[in-house]
């Protein structure tokens, strides 16, 4: 399933020249939609200031990956990505992976 879905996104977003970050968008703004409706969160007990910005923080870091992830698989197509996947490098290998796809979205860009 998860080969057939990247490769699915791969041929979409090569395909149409759609946007990353709105493909994205499109798919996680429904299931966040969702998510607030099934569990109310706001309901629950809020946030003390010292969990709000590392909240935000981690937001910020999963978005970014995110994208990255989506530039690296229209950049480098889904047998380099599936390869990364299911590779199990180590952290720093997998950090090391990321900088290189920023590299070559700014060089790109």
């Amino acid at each position: 399933m998860r080969i057939w879905s990247i490769y699915s996104m791969y041929r979409y977003l090569t395909q149409s020249g759609a946007s990353v970050v709105l493909f994205l968008f499109a798919c996680i703004a429904p299931a966040a939609i969702l998510f607030l409706i099934l569990q109310k969160p706001w309901k629950g007990m809020p946030l003390s200031n010292t969990q709000v910005v590392p909240s935000i923080i981690n937001g910020a870091i999963t978005a970014l990956y995110f994208v990255l992830w989506g530039k690296g698989l229209r950049s480098y197509g889904p047998v380099s990505i599936l390869n990364e996947i299911h590779s199990h490098r180590t952290l720093i290998t997998d950090l090391q992976f990321v900088i290189d796809q920023l590299l070559s979205v700014v060089i790109i860009i």
